[in-house]
């Protein structure tokens, strides 16, 4: 995964190395530096993610919104004009995406479809794709704190570390 992501920084590298000095956060052209490939909030204070860099993208946004914002000031007000989900309506062709939260992914189709989600409502749990035995995620999440000091002791905690930690 290192390598991969060092690989996504290839652009601002070789920038960096002719001006000799380091890339900017929100600067480069993947990192914020375009108005087209950012993450927005809208106006229910939910998020979406907007990925026009190709032509046909930056097209359909100026065809449902009159024309593309050029700067991030511009896109983050009209975005800000709407909701999250009417926006990815509507822009579903125009390379624009809903942000779920983590509890909003856990709903989405393509993780029941898979098996990666099981339960419902707050008894919804996430199952690891490496384990194969899915009872132990239907269970209700122990409470904070619990079964602290038999972990410990699994671990080979000292009792007085146990004590000290778990009173």
């Amino acid at each position: 995964m290192t390598d991969a992501a060092l690989a996504l920084l290839a652009p601002d590298l070789a920038a960096a190395a002719g001006t000799g000095g380091d890339p900017l956060p929100g600067g480069g052209l993947l990192q914020g530096g375009l108005s087209v490939y950012e993450i927005y909030r809208c106006a229910d204070d939910c998020l979406v993610a907007v990925a026009g860099l190709e032509p046909p993208c930056r097209a359909e946004l100026a065809r449902v919104v009159g024309r593309v914002p050029g700067t991030r000031a511009q896109m983050a007000a009209l975005l800000g004009t709407r909701r999250r989900d009417a926006w990815a309506e509507a822009l579903s062709d125009g390379c624009v995406t809903p942000v779920l939260s983590p509890l909003e992914a856990l709903e989405a189709p393509v993780f029941h479809e898979r098996g990666r989600s099981v339960g419902v409502g707050a008894a919804r749990r996430s199952v690891p794709p490496y384990w194969g035995d899915h009872t132990f995620v239907q269970a209700p999440a122990p409470a904070p704190g619990a079964y602290g000091a038999e972990v410990l002791r699994g671990a080979g905690a000292p009792e007085a570390l146990i004590a000290e930690v778990c009173g």
